[in-house]
């Protein structure tokens, strides 16, 4: 045992200098461990998120091209706008124009239209709407539906201007299709309203090749992933 004199004199400070070099550097590396980790959570987490949102997209791709599909085998002929996210109709397919230069509705095509709407749109609304046959729309969840009418370039003897025979158009084909498809009032979107709205807008004008000009367009805003 050394003598007190001796211990006393001992210079411990490199001792502790090197500890706490040692907890030091320990930190760095817990610190560090800690930061990739993070990272790869992250990177991870976003790869996932994009996988999602590209596996919604090809989800949103096929939900428009089976409604299409529907209302081609109900001889109504659509084009699927994928970059909006909708269905556009000649309007003349549903709609004609009357000896008065009104919008008539062709009541036919508008029931079928209407009862095509209601039995696809329940695949991709409130859970509790969808029926067992649907298709497997894991990741669709539909906010609105809006059938908006668009109107061409109208004959000279249309009494009223565009604008306002659009917007006739629309409510005359929104009631033609809701009381042959009563069904489509109880679909709810992911906010508890109504799923489907009929709406008016100016389209294209173009020369008249048929009675009424112009489109419908069924635009579809589904809830993001």
């Amino acid at each position: 045992m050394l003598p007190a004199r001796d211990i006393d004199s001992i210079d411990f400070r490199p001792f502790f200098d090197m500890v706490v070099g040692v907890l030091f550097v320990l930190l760095i590396l817990i610190g560090a461990l800690m930061f990739f980790e993070q990272v790869q959570h992250s990177e991870s987490a976003a790869g996932e998120e994009q996988q999602r949102k590209h596996e919604w997209q090809i989800e949103k791709a096929d939900f428009l091209a089976w409604l299409a599909g529907h209302l081609r085998e109900g001889e109504i002929d659509p084009q699927v706008d994928l970059a909006n996210s909708a269905v556009v109709i000649p309007a003349d397919k549903v709609l004609d124009l009357g000896a008065d230069g009104l919008p008539d509705v062709l009541d036919r095509p508008a029931n079928k239209l209407g009862r095509i709407l209601a039995l696809d749109l329940a695949c991709v609304a409130a859970a509790e709407n969808r029926g067992g046959s649907c298709p497997s729309f894991r990741l669709l969840r539909l906010n609105e539906a809006v059938a908006e009418v668009r109107t061409g370039t109208l004959p000279s003897r249309t009494p009223l201007p565009r604008e306002r025979f659009a917007h006739l158009a629309a409510s005359l084909l929104a009631a033609k299709v809701l009381k042959g498809s009563p069904d489509l009032l109880k679909l709810s979107g992911s906010y508890g309203e109504m799923i489907f709205k009929v709406t008016s807008a100016l389209g294209v004008q173009a020369p008249v090749t048929s009675p009424i000009g112009g489109e419908i367009a069924l635009k579809f805003n589904f809830v993001a992933p």
